[in-house]
């Protein structure tokens, strides 16, 4: 199974794979099955579940030896279906723990997920269970997160929860079979469809990749034929500018990794107000170095510059990715409900 682009529609081995394996189904490909390792059993469901819709037409160019056996139907890959055919072919208890790891949003069980969540809202979800289920749960997680979750929830709860995790026993496999359930289908559930992006926030996203000449270009012929769906798009983009708007926690996490010589020709030519909250939120001595820098730049090129904040983005947006940081601007962090 080639990971190499194959044929011209461009699926690679595994995608092929994957495309004839859900054509078989557990009738005609059980066997086939019997013959991958673990590795190629998550390389093959991996790719089914980002395969979408494949064609009957594309399914007879693509795989012409079997098209007499295959069914003419349209192949939907995607996560239900590849967890029914992964319980009939395999054992329920290794069938879960593949499709666990395709889930995500990271990690490879609940608590690495739990881990991956961002404070306010697991502190939101967690204030109104038991002390001692959050005792629990705190004590499972990443520490810093814990930290951060602590920090949002009454005082009175906090010590409460501190004692309990201070105090905890060995809890019971059942006990704990019972609270990862129960995370996972109240909290991670109700996690995934808040999280759901629509069609114009993944545009948006799109469009944060896009180098700014065609950025205009496009939002520019999207003005006169759809303004509103280009207004919507706009609403929705996060620029370089934008980071000056975060809290300040927020900032210093993104000036502590980005390159300052990235960060120097990010800020040529903004405004003087973005360049002074970045370096409001430095060290004497970071900014006497992120100046001297700007100043031993001379004339930059226009494509140089946004490059570098195309760089910087794309840094935060990882950041929020990963949780370390929210994009939430230092004007709205008083209007959190917790």
């Amino acid at each position: 199974m080639s990971a190499a682009r194959a044929g011209k529609e461009g699926l690679t081995g595994i995608e092929r794979a994957a495309a004839l394996l859900l054509a078989l189904g557990d009738e005609y490909g059980a066997e086939v099955w019997t013959y991958l390792d673990d590795e190629e059993i998550r390389q093959v469901t991996g790719a089914m579940t980002q395969l979408g819709t494949l064609q009957p037409r594309d399914l007879e160019k693509l795989l012409a030896e079997f098209a007499e056996r295959l069914p003419m139907v349209s192949v939907l890959g995607d996560y239900e279906r590849t967890e029914q055919l992964l319980k009939k072919l395999l054992p329920a208890e290794k069938a879960e723990l593949i499709m666990e790891e395709l889930r995500g949003p990271a990690g490879r069980n609940m608590w690495q997920k739990m881990s991956n969540v961002q404070g306010p809202m697991l502190a939101n979800y967690l204030k109104n269970e038991h002390p001692q289920t959050i005792a629990l749960v705190l004590s499972r997680i990443q520490s810093r997160q814990t930290a951060s979750v602590l920090t949002l929830l009454p005082e009175s709860l906090v010590v409460e929860v501190i004692d309990r995790m201070i105090h905890m026993e060995t809890v019971p496999k059942a006990t704990l079979q019972n609270v990862e359930a129960a995370l996972r289908s109240e909290f991670m559930s109700t996690i995934s469809r808040a999280t759901g992006r629509n069609v114009y926030e993944q545009m948006a996203e799109v469009f944060n990749q896009i180098d700014r000449d065609h950025e205009k270009r496009i939002l520019d012929a999207l003005d006169k034929s759809q303004p509103a769906v280009a207004e919507r798009i706009r609403s929705m983009m996060f620029v370089f500018e934008d980071i000056a708007d975060l809290e300040p926690q927020a900032i210093q996490t993104v000036i502590r990794q980005v390159d300052t010589a990235i960060l120097a020709k990010a800020l040529k030519g903004c405004a003087s107000s973005v360049r002074d909250v970045f370096l409001g939120n430095m060290s004497k001595r970071a900014g006497k170095i992120l100046t001297d820098e700007l100043d031993a730049l001379g004339p930059l090129r226009l494509k140089q510059v946004e490059e570098a904040q195309q760089q910087v983005v794309t840094l935060t947006r990882d950041l929020e990715r990963k949780g370390e940081i929210t994009l939430t601007r230092a004007d709205e962090a008083d209007d959190l409900v917790m």
